[in-house]
């Protein structure tokens, strides 16, 4: 979305009080606006919150500094995961590990606001929840959140080994 128009969206009048940017077409990080469209929120007096949902890969250390720099304590990140560094990829194509690893590093380091880890179970990554899970705690995640893969997932990847509920046991 071009800046002007997004500038007229969400200007003080019309009293916008929260926005999120998903992985819904695209993920937001990719927007050659998207921090602008941070940048600009700033400016306001009655600063929206902010939700952003990414795969929080092939970013820089210093992109993912000024993130935390434009976001707000109150606001919300949740970077979507799917398995460790051997699995994470074969769904998330051309995600790369140690980018997504320097950004949640760097956003933890420089930002108190909450992240969460979402983790789409699959056939290839049920047997990882555990240890992500683990690996969210000592990366300083705010939570994890897992879930069983839907509608979109590839007849290749649909989990078949465990159920959900053997997976909350193993979690608990």
């Amino acid at each position: 979305m071009e800046m002007d128009h997004f500038r007229a969206l969400v200007r003080p009048e019309n009293k916008v009080d929260h926005l999120t940017y998903n992985l819904a077409l695209s993920d937001p990080v990719y927007s050659g606006v998207f921090l602008e469209q941070l940048e600009y929120l700033s400016t306001l007096d009655k600063r929206p919150r902010v939700s952003l949902s990414t795969n929080g890969s092939g970013r820089s250390e210093r992109w993912w500094l000024k993130l935390a720099g434009l976001l707000a304590d109150t606001d919300r990140v949740e970077i979507a995961i799917d398995g460790l560094e051997d699995t994470n990829h074969l769904y998330r194509r051309n995600s790369n590990w140690s980018s997504i690893m320097t950004g949640v590093r760097t956003l933890r380091s420089n930002w108190s606001g909450d992240i969460m880890w979402r983790y789409v179970i699959f056939e290839h990554n049920y047997h990882q929840v555990v240890a992500a899970r683990n690996l969210a705690t000592e990366l300083g995640f705010n939570g994890f959140r897992p879930v069983v893969g839907d509608g979109r997932t590839p007849k290749e990847m649909i989990l078949r080994s465990r159920t959900w509920e053997e997976i909350q046991h193993d979690l608990s």
